[in-house]
């Protein structure tokens, strides 16, 4: 072969291998362009509650923790200052991790917890004395509903007017009644025991206030308890004795009426109709003589 082709084949292979190198020796040099700056989430320390808290406690500093929320996601009436918390009484029950807000807090001015703080504004707590049959067998919890009912002697003029002998009957005057306590215990708590009491305390308006009043002075009350999700109103018209007992007769009501019947018809008396004259015979010895009459 040529010198002068083997010259020249070298020196293109050194041009191309130079080349390479200078190529992937910029590549390796060159800076890396900077990542897209990621724009900062603002958060703020919000407190919320470190274990299960039940309404009507007063928060310690270790029932309090503070835990970052966003700033655009923190609902209203939310607190940051823990110093301010403690103290405080719960209205509402909390739950671990739940968000201590201002609506579930007693007003800042009620310096004690108990049953003065959570009475719902416009309602008034009640305290009804009770017996294991009266409070449900001692199973009525904080936070149940039940209904009021009252055995009271029946006064009314109308019943008297209409002859009705019953002295007494049972109404129930009060639906869907907040139970406020039982007993000393303003919570409902998660044991299975129940525990004996002999007072129960109700949340009632005004007005029920007065129709339970009445209630307890005048008759006896008994509670019915009622399933949480039961809200509706039952409009009833109260029992006596007379209507206690009208439904064990309506078997025998036909047959009642069919004795009845039969006993009118043995009883009735037949209207005979007597004749307008009457025969009189008249004997003399052997003759006899008959004579017509007319019946006056």
């Amino acid at each position: 072969m040529n010198p002068n082709k083997r010259l020249i084949f070298l020196v293109l292979a050194l041009a191309v291998a130079g080349t390479v190198s200078f190529l992937t020796f910029k590549m390796v040099m060159k800076k890396p362009e900077a990542a897209p700056e990621v724009s900062r989430v603002e958060t703020e320390l919000i407190a919320v509650a470190a274990r299960d808290v039940e309404r009507g406690a007063e928060l310690a500093r270790e029932d309090i923790i503070l835990v970052p929320f966003l700033k655009t996601s923190i609902p209203q009436g939310s607190l940051s200052d823990t110093e301010k918390l403690v103290g405080r009484t719960l209205v509402q029950s909390v739950r671990r991790t739940e968000m201590l807000l201002e609506s579930k807090l007693a007003p800042t001015d009620a310096k004690s917890g108990g049953m003065a703080v959570i009475v719902t504004p416009g309602k008034r707590a009640m305290a009804v004395k009770v017996d294991k049959v009266i409070g449900v067998s001692n199973f009525l919890k904080p936070g149940h509903f039940v209904d009021v009912l009252v055995s009271i002697k029946n006064e009314q003029g109308d019943q008297k007017k209409q002859g009705n002998n019953d002295d007494f009957m049972t109404k129930m005057v009060l639906e869907n009644i907040l139970v406020l306590s039982s007993g000393p215990e303003l919570a409902e708590g998660d044991k299975k025991d129940a525990k004996a009491y002999d007072v129960v305390t109700l949340e009632v308006n005004p007005e029920e206030a007065e129709k339970l009043g009445l209630a307890l002075t005048r008759g006896k009350i008994q509670l019915a308890l009622r399933n949480y999700s039961d809200k509706e109103d039952e409009l009833t018209k109260g029992a006596t004795v007379t209507t206690l007992l009208a439904s064990y007769q309506v078997a025998r009501n036909a047959e009642f009426v069919k004795k009845v019947e039969e006993k009118k018809v043995v009883n009735k008396v037949v209207a005979v109709r007597r004749p307008r004259t009457i025969t009189v015979e008249v004997m003399n010895g052997n003759d006899v003589q008959r004579i017509q009459m007319k019946r006056r």
